[in-house]
């Protein structure tokens, strides 16, 4: 009973002190405050409480990618499958990285269903900024022990299937 009142008085003490505290470490960017600036408890129109955006954090961790899946293609995408991912505004850059989550409930947008996914970049990099436009390409299967040969080299004749392979480039 003693750490409840404990619990309760260092709650109290966050809600009313001057400090705010981060939940994270990092470096705090964008902040929308200065000093004295007041910060008011805001509710929404249900009267509940809503959060107000004061600043951000960045970390050292490596950027994350959400995505939006289609109905066909979220079945086929698994944490730990990797990707390959290309940011608009970071030209001629290709970056690597893995699944990590798979929101297989969804959302309805427009009477269309997408399942948000999140890629883990391998690295961090500082070119990368929030909410910047990337495509990715998750693979989703690999095969061993094949030979990848474009299909006008494959022959058809006399019944059986063969490839023409060139020697001295002809």
């Amino acid at each position: 009973q003693a750490q409840m009142s404990v619990n309760s008085a260092w709650a109290s003490y966050q809600q009313t002190s001057p400090i705010i505290y981060a939940p994270i470490s990092g470096k705090v960017t964008g902040l929308s405050l200065q000093v004295g600036s007041v910060i008011t408890a805001q509710s929404g129109s249900s009267g509940n409480p809503t959060a107000q955006k004061i600043g951000s954090i960045k970390t050292s961790a490596p950027p994350t990618i959400v995505l939006n899946l289609t109905e066909i293609d979220a079945p086929k995408v698994a944490i730990g499958n990797k990707a390959t991912v290309t940011i608009d505004a970071v030209a001629d850059k290709t970056f690597t990285g893995v699944v990590v989550s798979v929101d297989t409930v969804g959302q309805i947008s427009s009477g269309v269903t997408s399942y948000p996914t999140v890629i883990k970049l391998d690295s961090a990099t500082p070119e990368i900024l929030s909410n910047m436009s990337a495509q990715a390409s998750i693979i989703t299967q690999t095969k061993g022990n094949v030979l990848l040969v474009p299909s006008s080299a494959v022959q058809n004749q006399n019944g059986g299937i063969f490839v023409r392979v060139m020697k001295n480039k002809k």
